[in-house]
């Protein structure tokens, strides 16, 4: 979050008068999408490596998929299918 901030030259302490990243990231949980991996070993020992994404205000979790050799634009492109898709599901309980 921080490196995204300061790529487009936000400052995030101007924005909350504290200051802190936890009251920053608690103002915005209901907003903000983690990523990352987990790992599952097979029998004939492999590694794969599993995609998830957790929303931070419901704690939800969601399973992208899962490969022995992910690459940039297979992660990129199943982050931009989950926003879609839980995008659509706003839509729908609006």
């Amino acid at each position: 979050m921080r490196n995204v901030l300061k790529r487009h030259r936000i400052s995030p302490a101007s924005q909350k008068s504290s200051g802190s990243w936890r009251s920053f990231l608690g103002q915005y949980k209901d907003q903000t999408l983690a990523c990352d991996f987990f790992t599952v070993e097979t029998i004939w020992l492999k590694t794969i490596y599993v995609l998830f994404f957790i929303e931070l205000g419901t704690r939800r979790v969601h399973l992208a998929g899962g490969m022995t050799d992910p690459d940039t634009t297979w992660v990129t492109q199943q982050a931009r299918q989950r926003v879609w898709v839980l995008d659509e599901a706003q839509k729908v309980n609006t």
